[in-house]
């Protein structure tokens, strides 16, 4: 995988997540249901609430791959550093002859 392969993961996590706010923020009103309109409402709610944690997971897993990233870039970064002191300190390459 490429580091450049993670930036897309992460924006379509946070899209998502932005998604599933607005879905749970245009929540329909409580109906009348008549006898049942309790339990309607506590459906309302129960689904609300499973959506607000969705949406809080994918976030956090946007989150996650952002930093992942931002750290597999510096971790490339300096190993590419380390190898190319090592191959300058190789005889015949530069270093000590």
């Amino acid at each position: 995988m490429e580091v450049g392969d993670l930036s897309p993961a992460a924006r379509s996590l946070a899209l998502g997540a932005n998604g599933l706010q607005e879905l749970a923020a245009r929540a329909p009103q409580l109906p009348n249901a008549g006898a049942s309109t309790a339990f309607v409402g506590d459906v309302l709610a129960a689904l609300a609430e499973a959506m607000s944690q969705a949406a809080a997971v994918e976030a956090s897993a946007a989150d996650t791959v952002h930093v992942n990233a931002s750290s597999y870039t510096e971790s490339d970064t300096n190993a590419g550093q380390i190898l190319d002191r090592t191959g300058q300190a190789l005889p015949g390459q530069g270093g000590d002859r």
